[in-house]
């Protein structure tokens, strides 16, 4: 390759990672640049094994090489980015259909008690927080821009980590912090664009009515009902699932 053309490529890669907005200052360095790496990920449409550019990266968010460094060996961790000797970081592959019916099936295990205990939660903020997430939801869901389908898609992960914080379990968090991620990139790369947001939202909004009033079972089926769902109109778009269907169970 030309040094001309390594020199655009570069310029290139600055120029999609700058399109991410700066970075927040109300928060800590290290996490408000590792949450622009997941975004960075998700919506800049880099193929499987492309190479990172660390030096683009800082400049185009205006920080220096160590907390994109940080952010790329917690992207590695979660499975976003690898990492191979004299090569750097890479864009990780997508995953295969297979593997999308795995961690589907992990979230339908999980995230029902997570909801059921979320309805126990003392914490005043967890309504309004979730109120907020949809609403951010229902103004991106008609918009076609990349932009939008980013904040699209943030809420609707920080939607369920929400419900994962308001668990009081931890653990529970830490195993779904990555699966919204994975499951976003896998439709996204296969056919670029999220077309159930009005689906979506309104399940979500089942999951909401039934913390609102603290029903346990309620907010588990609801959680249950939703994520099915998803993977059922991912399965009508990307073919059937490669494992049975997980029933539901009670977790509460």
């Amino acid at each position: 390759m030309a040094k001309g053309s390594r020199l655009q490529q570069a310029a290139d890669f600055e120029a999609v990672a700058a399109a991410g907005g700066a970075l927040d200052s109300r928060r800590s360095l290290s996490d408000d640049v590792y949450d622009h790496m997941v975004e960075f990920v998700l919506t800049a449409g880099l193929a499987p094994d492309t190479h990172i550019n660390v030096d683009s990266l800082a400049r185009a968010w205006h920080v220096s090489q160590t907390p994109i460094r940080e952010a790329l060996v917690r992207a590695e961790e979660a499975g976003l980015v690898t990492r191979e000797p004299l090569r750097g970081f890479r864009i990780a592959p997508v995953l295969s259909s297979a593997e999308f019916s795995q961690l589907m099936h992990l979230r339908i295990l999980i995230e029902p008690y997570s909801a059921a205990e979320a309805s126990k939660s003392t914490d005043v903020t967890l309504i309004p927080t979730l109120e907020a997430h949809m609403a951010i939801m229902r103004q991106a869901r008609n918009k076609p821009g990349a932009q939008e389908f980013s904040a699209y898609m943030r809420a609707d992960r920080e939607f369920h980590d929400a419900i994962a914080a308001a668990s009081g379990n931890r653990f529970v968090r830490l195993a779904l912090s990555t699966t919204a991620v994975h499951a976003h990139r896998f439709r996204l790369f296969a056919s670029g664009r999220v077309d159930d947001a009005s689906e979506t939202v309104a399940e979500h909004s089942a999951v909401v009515d039934a913390l609102r009033v603290r029903n346990a079972d309620a907010a588990s089926t609801a959680m249950y009902r939703h994520l099915v769902s998803v993977a059922e109109r991912v399965y009508a778009d990307f073919g059937p699932p490669r494992l049975a269907p997980v029933p539901q169970r009670q977790m509460s």
